[in-house]
């Protein structure tokens, strides 16, 4: 999986498709959750109070009190069938009197289990036991109560973290496909360590956690967890070190591997409605996130309230809707209000759509990139280019791009992977036909595509039985894969593969392989940055003996210390980002 910013484009705010309903809140919410059989809701905030909220009726049928301290404050609940209503509840006002609260759905009768700091709650596979993460000061650690809030597991973070921690864990959550394994955010404040870590533990068997950094560099502060409806991967917001914008790492759940990670300025709270389409909270507004197209496609006004300033959107539920064309029910959480609204979910992208041959995201391409096209019966047979120039028909299929064939260097009915020539005008809209079988000109697949001066895609690779970007350690003889079991180091070079930057000097004709003399670099400079701070480029341009390949040469600051970092490429028009595993003990040559 390659690193890629989301497109965030300003769009025409979408109207709900009937007039939002407002529940009146006594607490002021910080969390929510639905009843087992969705026909409640339960919110939890300051001042020790519970809301119940009838979901179908949308009215708020009782208020319970908790606490009575006006300095406590719940930012997680958790609900089942075995245990009811799970509040951790902490205090302002002396974390020694927090308390973790047990409320039973049906006669609403509270009971309690007293404790230095409780954050965040989960269930096992079978519901028979709730982890609670606990702060006491000295140490973290993750408690399993049985149904009479008995402690019966115990998992306790190592005291070398442990020290570091000094607002406790945030967030837990259980994988969705790895049974009883867990997933918990630790954090620490700016005036210690100023990190952030994901911890795992097995709730069976709750040895001593294992940690991970957060983020690329590790100084990201974590939020929330939350996972695809397939539970292959985990997304995590947090903030950066400076706490002005949010970011998201993705985990692969499987090897728990960053795989992923995004800049995305206000991501909150994230609800995924299929594997590609999710919706998440974009104070003041809900956003609508396309996966496969990696953009922000519609955006969802919330309404404002006189009673109700306050703009930050707390949380975010869905129910969602049937048939070819739902309607999905958004329920959203203010400091005092609950809205749901109504929306009609956007119909998912149809075939044929144009994608970067490297990213394979839906985005306007550029002058000289390699494409993929998606779709079917785009071609009567498959056929593979046998080398350069690339022809402009294979079995029988033609591409044209604003009236001039394209080079091809694949087609087959389902995918044709083409060059964009550089001849092709951008930024504008441009005409792409598609002809499956040249012995029927007549029959042919049109439509519009977008362009842009740059496109940046970066190529992948298996490597270590994981997708990665491929970066390759030109320091080393011979040259050699960058991965996590083969990191490069501080003060070495490494040359990034990619399509999509745009135009070169001295031009090449489109289709044609690169030249080895002169070298043809681009015209649209790129700029390389790791970990925010700008990199030496000793060459950025076309591959030599490749069409549309393009490579940048890096050198990797001999100060950069060991992790994972993030790599930034920006041509000013496009950008993509990279993670490199950078090793420990500087340079080898």
């Amino acid at each position: 999986m390659k690193t890629t910013l989301i497109s965030f484009v300003l769009l025409a705010v979408t109207a709900l498709f009937a007039e939002p309903a407002v529940v009146p809140l006594q607490v002021q919410a910080q969390a929510m959750a639905f009843s087992p059989d969705h026909a409640k809701i339960y919110v939890v905030g300051t001042g020790g109070l519970l809301d119940v909220v009838d979901a179908q009726t949308k009215t708020r049928e009782r208020t319970i009190v908790l606490d009575e301290n006006p300095f406590s404050f719940a930012p997680h609940i958790c609900v089942n069938d075995t245990f009811g209503i799970i509040v951790p509840m902490q205090t302002r006002g002396g974390s020694l009197l927090s308390r973790m609260y047990q409320i039973d759905p049906v006669t609403y009768s509270v009971r309690s289990a007293s404790g230095y700091s409780y954050s965040g709650c989960a269930f096992n596979q079978d519901g028979q036991i709730v982890y609670v993460a606990h702060w006491n000061g000295s140490w973290n650690e993750f408690l399993g109560f049985d149904k009479n809030l008995n402690i019966v597991r115990r998992s306790r973070i190592p005291a070398e973290v442990a020290r570091d921690i000094d607002s406790g864990p945030p967030c837990i959550e259980r994988s969705p496909i790895n049974g009883n394994k867990f997933y918990a955010t630790l954090t620490s404040s700016p005036y210690r360590a100023n990190k952030g870590w994901l911890a795992t533990f097995n709730g069976q068997d709750p040895a001593q956690p294992v940690l991970m950094p957060q983020s690329p560099n590790g100084t990201i502060i974590p939020q929330k967890i939350f996972f695809r409806p397939d539970g292959k991967f985990a997304y995590i917001t947090g903030w950066d070190a400076a706490f002005k914008y949010l970011d998201l790492t993705v985990v692969n759940v499987t090897t728990d591997e960053i795989v992923d990670f995004l800049p995305l300025g206000t991501f909150t709270n994230i609800k995924f409605v299929t594997d590609t389409l999710a919706y998440f909270t974009w104070s003041p507004q809900v956003g609508v996130w396309d996966l496969l197209q990696n953009k922000v496609v519609q955006q969802i006004d919330v309404p404002k309230y006189p009673d109700d300033p306050d703009a930050v959107l707390h949380g975010l539920e869905l129910i969602p809707g049937q048939g070819n064309e739902p309607v999905d029910t958004l329920i959203v959480l203010k400091s005092n209000k609950l809205v749901f609204m109504e929306y009609k979910r956007p119909a998912p992208l149809k075939p044929p759509f144009v994608t970067n041959g490297a990213s394979f995201s839906v985005r306007p391409i550029a002058p000289g990139e390699i494409a993929s096209i998606f779709g079917e019966g785009l071609s009567t047979s498959v056929e593979g280019a046998m080398g350069f120039p690339l022809p402009t028909e294979l079995g029988r299929t033609k591409v044209l791009v604003n009236k001039l064939a394209a080079p091809l260097f694949y087609v087959s009915p389902t995918q044709i992977n083409f060059f964009v020539p550089f001849e092709t005008p951008s930024p504008t809209s441009v005409d792409l036909v598609i002809i499956p079988d040249t012995t029927r000109p007549g029959n042919q697949i049109a439509f519009k595509v977008s362009t842009v001066r740059s496109d940046i895609g970066a190529f992948s690779t298996e490597i270590d039985g994981a997708w990665r970007p491929i970066v390759v350690n030109a320091s080393r003889t011979p040259w050699e894969l960058v991965s996590p079991s083969h990191p490069v180091m501080s003060g070495e070079w490494i040359t990034l593969y990619l399509t999509g930057l745009g135009a070169v000097t001295p031009a090449v004709p489109s289709g044609q392989p690169a030249p080895l003399s002169p070298l043809s670099r681009t015209v649209y400079s790129a700029t390389v940055k790791i970990n925010a701070q700008e990199a030496q480029v000793g060459f950025c341009g076309l591959a030599p003996g490749w069409a549309g390949l393009y490579q940048i040469n890096v050198f990797v600051p001999a100060d950069l210390q060991g992790g994972l970092h993030l790599l930034e490429i920006s041509t000013g028009y496009s950008q993509q980002f990279i993670l490199l595993p950078v090793g420990t003990g500087g340079s080898t040559q």
